[in-house]
């Protein structure tokens, strides 16, 4: 869990993994 592709990515991941 640590990548720093484009940072919408990282929101999308956040964002499902809350869900």
């Amino acid at each position: 869990r640590h990548r720093k592709p484009s940072g919408q990515s990282k929101k999308t991941s956040l964002a499902a993994s809350m869900r």
